[in-house]
């Protein structure tokens, strides 16, 4: 009785865990292909800063079990923090140059979603260098195009 029970509980789960991504996919196709369909550029910054910023949200937890070394020291969190919140107001220039107020505001957001699928572990340094090389990948976008 006891593992029929815990058999439809996992059942439940998968359901809602399936559920929960069809969500976020369909978000990601709003929020993130749709507006910028044109320019992959601009997706590349908004993605890199995005990441960059769930990477500042971790690395202030301070978790010694999940956090790295190099985001344990005061002066990289700091960096990261200043990363983040200037790639804040570059997606924000952006954005607004772009989009009508309120799409611009929420062009953000999108990253966090992803970041909740690809990064389940709270450790900064996979959004961090995530968020870096699409940042590259953007610059050379815009270098050679």
């Amino acid at each position: 009785m006891n593992t029929q029970a815990t058999e439809q509980a996992a059942k439940a789960v998968k359901v809602r865990q399936f559920a929960l991504f069809v969500v976020e996919v369909c978000i990601l196709y709003f929020l993130i292909w749709v507006p910028w369909r044109t320019s992959r550029a601009s997706f590349l910054v908004f993605f890199g800063f995005g990441m960059i910023q769930v990477a500042a949200t971790y690395a202030n937890e301070f978790n010694p079990g999940v956090t790295p070394p190099l985001f344990m020291a005061v002066l990289m969190r700091v960096f990261v923090g200043l990363l983040a919140i200037s790639g804040l107001v570059v997606e924000l220039v952006i954005g607004f140059g772009a989009k009508p107020w309120w799409e611009a505001l929420l062009l953000p957001a999108p990253p966090f979603v992803i970041a909740s699928v690809w990064f389940k572990s709270r450790n900064p340094a996979p959004p961090f260098f995530a968020g870096i090389f699409g940042l590259m990948m953007a610059l050379l976008l815009k270098l050679f195009t």
